[in-house]
């Protein structure tokens, strides 16, 4: 074992009578494997025998008091005593020589001695306070580390510092949980100590928690920011949605119910908006020869051959074309693009200068908003519908008179 390892013993003896003694006794506990020392000089004149005998006490692990009759009558004796006790080291008393009892300090009558005056040698009873040194070992010598630290601690104004931390408070903790009844005691300013540190651990924990929590916080908030950089277009959306669009659907449309879809019949007309959502009429199923005869009055090509189309579902279509109004409805609470009035669209006028995509956007827009599926007429359906049961060329007659057209489309117009 190193010698930084080794129990330290102070031996306190007198040197009136317990010299030789002192030295067999430094030279049977280096042999059993501990570090025996004691004070081999003497006190010169001036020198402050406190401060180096106080040193030397403070430095050892357990303190060895060899009872003699000089011993009990030595003022510096008794001095170490009080000293080793104050402490807290352990003590233990070795009998040199027989001592009335009357005469042995009443500090140190409760302990334990271990007698050499008995005529058996030394070698029973070294092998008995070798026994005794190594009684709690690793306490013992936690206990003048610990000892040493905090007399640091306290000469220098008790620094935040010197304070323990980490393992080494995780292992003074464990230390003071360890002691054993008959065990020194902890002195105040370990106990101090232990306590400060403990406080300190607490505040030092609860601001890493903190600074833990305001780094995640803050990473938090650099990724949510790159996120919604990356998903700008996206987040945007998905704002004006609940910002805009899902309020006005909430105050604007009025989807029908399965059990008024039940009840349309043909010809009956409905609308899915309290605004902006075009007429719908009920178209019923039916058959009809779909292009023009080949005898017709400027037929073209693409009109023929004439063929016979069945429609086999009734089906909803809007009774006028798309206006200015709802198309601007969608621009306001969906995804339509603008187009250009012309200088004279715009109202209830039929919306101009739209492509096809552009009117998938504008379908889409009203499917989401009613939950029902809105899409263009097929050529088929949009032929049957507008000949509305009729064979002649236009759905007002054969006549290509353009005034039968505007009464038409006026009388279409929905009333202010």
């Amino acid at each position: 074992m190193a010698d930084g390892q080794k129990l330290k013993v102070f031996i306190s003896y007198s040197r009136k009578d317990s010299t030789d003694f002192a030295d067999e006794l430094v030279a049977g506990l280096e042999l059993a494997g501990f570090a025996p020392f004691l004070d081999r000089h003497d006190i010169a004149a001036g020198e402050d025998w406190e401060t180096r005998l106080g040193g030397l006490i403070s430095e050892a692990d357990t303190v060895v008091y060899v009872i003699s009759p000089e011993a009990v009558k030595s003022e510096r004796c008794a001095w170490e005593v009080d000293k080793t006790l104050g402490l807290s080291k352990r003590l233990i008393p070795v009998t040199y020589k027989p001592v009335p009892e009357t005469d042995i300090p009443q500090r140190l009558g409760r302990l334990q001695f271990i007698r050499f005056d008995m005529g058996r040698g030394i070698t029973r009873p070294l092998a008995q306070l070798a026994e005794a040194l190594r009684q709690d070992l690793d306490w013992i010598r936690e206990h003048t580390r610990i000892a040493d630290h905090a007399a640091r601690w306290q000469a220098r104004g008790r620094p935040p510092s010197l304070l323990l931390r980490g393992d080494d408070l995780n292992a003074a903790r464990a230390w003071a949980a360890k002691r054993k009844p008959d065990a020194p005691d902890i002195t105040d300013v370990q106990s101090a100590l232990l306590n400060a540190s403990i406080a300190e651990s607490r505040i030092v924990r609860r601001q890493t928690l903190l600074w833990r929590a305001f780094i995640g916080m803050l990473a938090f908030v650099v990724i949510a920011g790159m996120i919604a950089w990356l998903n700008e277009a996206y987040l945007r959306e998905r704002w004006r949605w609940f910002a805009t669009i899902r309020p006005y659907m909430r105050t604007q449309v009025r989807p029908l119910t399965v059990e008024a879809e039940r009840v349309l019949k043909a010809n009956d007309a409905f609308t899915e908006c309290t605004k902006d959502c075009p007429m719908m009429v009920v178209i019923p199923a039916g058959s009809f020869d779909m292009g023009s005869p080949e005898n017709a009055q400027g037929r073209r090509t693409h009109e023929g051959p004439q063929h016979l189309v069945t429609i086999v579902k009734p089906f909803a279509v809007s009774k006028l074309e798309a206006t200015w109004d709802e198309w601007t409805a969608c621009i306001d609470f969906g995804d339509c693009a603008h187009a250009s009035q012309a200088n004279w669209g715009g109202g209830i006028r039929p919306v101009i200068n739209v492509t096809w995509e552009e009117v998938q956007r504008y379908v889409r827009w009203l499917s989401k908003l009613t939950g029902k599926t809105y899409r263009l007429l097929t050529e088929a359906e949009w032929e049957y519908a507008a000949r509305a049961g009729t064979y002649t060329a236009y759905s007002w007659g054969n006549g290509r008179n353009p005034m039968w057209a505007v009464r038409w489309w006026v009388e279409s117009l929905p009333a202010d």
